[in-house]
């Protein structure tokens, strides 16, 4: 099945684009058709939009997704950190609750190219993220602390 932004509600999160394909076959994600249909339609909303428009970051999100699975994962680094930009230029509420995901996105990809010290700092920075919007308390912390953990356990530290 290929992907279908209308099916996006304009407040979907980020973790909801991805639960839309929860369930289906590998190679739903990672056909060359699939990548090539986001990045028409990225090309597509940024003419009409705008590059800083939110929409734009769901797409370099699902990209830099796509990209990660199919294992190219500096590219998928990019497309994160294009997620980022935009998230950060918007900064509403959406923007604030979504950007801690794309760190920890990249902290995971960066971890899989064994750049240790750079996914630590991504993971520190969704955490410094997700205590400013829900305090020092909140669940999400903890697990990202144990991805913390498990990396300096890798690095012997």
């Amino acid at each position: 099945s290929e992907y279908d932004s209308s099916s996006l509600s304009d407040s979907a999160s980020l973790g909801d684009i991805e639960r839309q394909y929860e369930g289906q076959p590998m190679r739903a994600y990672s056909s060359n058709q699939s990548l090539r249909q986001l990045k028409k339609d990225l090309a597509k909303q940024v003419k009409e939009l705008g590059e800083d428009h939110i929409d734009n970051a769901k797409l370099h999100y699902s990209i830099g997704g796509l990209r990660n699975i199919k294992g190219e994962n500096k590219k998928s680094i990019e497309s994160y950190w294009a997620t980022i930009n935009i998230l950060e230029k918007v900064d509403n509420d959406y923007s604030k609750r979504n950007i801690k995901t794309v760190y920890c996105k990249i902290g995971k990809v960066l971890a899989i190219l064994e750049e240790y010290d750079d996914a630590i700092k991504a993971y520190k920075r969704a955490i410094s993220i997700n205590k400013k919007i829900y305090g020092k308390d909140n669940s999400d912390i903890s697990s990202i602390y144990c991805m913390i953990g498990t990396l300096m356990s890798k690095k012997n530290e």
